[in-house]
């Protein structure tokens, strides 16, 4: 386990890199983010592990688009039964809090094809891509 200022410092250096990437022009794409810290715990938390979950949030790089993969708990229990369907439609539910609290995300339903799934992911990248690029 990293320590908070480690982490915190990991982020940063990630968020950096970042930047400077968007800035030469290139698309940045990370395939989870601290966002997810701002998702509801199952269980009642401690405070002082509620603000390490907001700092280490706070701490990253804000992304311009995040997409929120989603599916209804069946199929999610279809393909992999690691959780029953009761939790999986209680962390969905925590999930779709994040659609409220920030306004990047976007969510794309993946209890579809993977060929449309991939179509619609890279449809509003390149939307958001392109907003950003006419901002300039």
């Amino acid at each position: 386990r990293i320590p908070l200022l480690g982490r915190i410092a990991q982020s940063v250096r990630l968020g950096l890199e970042a930047r400077a990437a968007r800035t030469r022009g290139r698309v940045v794409v990370f395939d989870r983010h601290p966002y997810d810290a701002l998702v509801p715990p199952r269980r009642p938390v401690a405070l002082p592990r509620r603000v390490r979950r907001r700092l280490l949030a706070r701490s990253a790089v804000r992304p311009d688009l995040v997409l929120l993969l989603d599916a209804a708990p069946d199929v999610l229990f279809a393909r992999k039964a690691e959780h029953d369907v009761e939790e999986l439609e209680r962390q969905r539910a925590a999930y779709r809090t994040l659609e409220e609290q920030l306004p990047q995300v976007a969510t794309v339903d993946v209890g579809r094809e993977p060929d449309v799934i991939r179509r619609e992911a890279t449809r509003l990248i390149w939307h958001r891509y392109a907003q950003r690029g006419s901002r300039r």
